[in-house]
């Protein structure tokens, strides 16, 4: 349950979603290449993060360390590393705040430290909430973010707060097939089958060979 509940903070590089509607260090030569070797061996990406940053401290090198980091397992530090890089990002690079953050709570929950990847979750949700219904791209980051939180509340067995936030999500983004889907498997874990299924439903009338929603239904139905 967890694991669908989190989604694509599973997925560790999202900056390379992020990188064309940022220009920031992303687009750096340096970066890439320390991105791209902190893929295939992140003791030597680390290396190459902590020798770039005693000529060029730069955001840039220290989120390549934090890759690094998270690559070899040390998440705590990545954790760490990664809310100091969200801090730090300038005004106006909302985009990129909102990925570091995800993938700062996929790092503390790593190191398990829900509590932790929560309020780093929590930090971005108030600071983008206040345009979230005004600006549509600024209500999908939030969507997200409140995507993680709710996996992690409900790691936590606080089923309550995940259908909030889930619940607060939908408001945002009415017909994210992942949040409702999301929501479905919830509910059929708190054992709502009714509520559930209108979620697999509405799924469905927009998608209807939507698998996961389709194995659901399937299993609801007794067949």
């Amino acid at each position: 349950m967890y694991s669908a509940l989190i989604g694509t903070a599973a997925c560790w590089f999202l900056l390379a979603a992020a990188a064309p509607a940022a220009e920031s260090f992303t687009t750096s030569p340096a970066y890439e290449a320390c991105a791209t070797l902190a893929t295939t061996d992140a003791a030597a990406a680390l290396k190459k993060a902590e020798d770039l940053a005693r000529t060029d401290n730069t955001i840039g090198s220290a989120h390549c360390r934090a890759m690094a980091l998270y690559g070899l397992r040390r998440y705590q530090e990545a954790g760490e590393a990664l809310d100091k890089i969200r801090d730090a990002l300038p005004e106006g690079e909302e985009v990129l705040r909102s990925y570091v953050t995800r993938q700062a709570a996929r790092a503390w929950v790593e190191a398990g430290q829900h509590e932790k990847a929560r309020r780093s979750l929590s930090v971005q949700i108030a600071r983008l909430a206040p345009r979230a219904h005004d600006q549509p791209r600024t209500g999908r980051q939030v969507s997200e973010l409140l995507l993680d939180r709710a996996g992690i509340y409900m790691k936590q067995g606080q089923t309550t707060d995940a259908v909030q936030d889930l619940d607060h999500a939908l408001s945002l983004r009415p017909n994210g097939e992942d949040l409702l889907l999301a929501r479905a498997e919830l509910l059929l874990a708190i054992g709502d089958k009714a509520l559930a299924q209108e979620d697999l439903q509405r799924i469905l009338r927009m998608n209807p060979r939507q698998p996961q929603a389709l194995a659901k239904m399937r299993s609801l139905k007794g067949k």
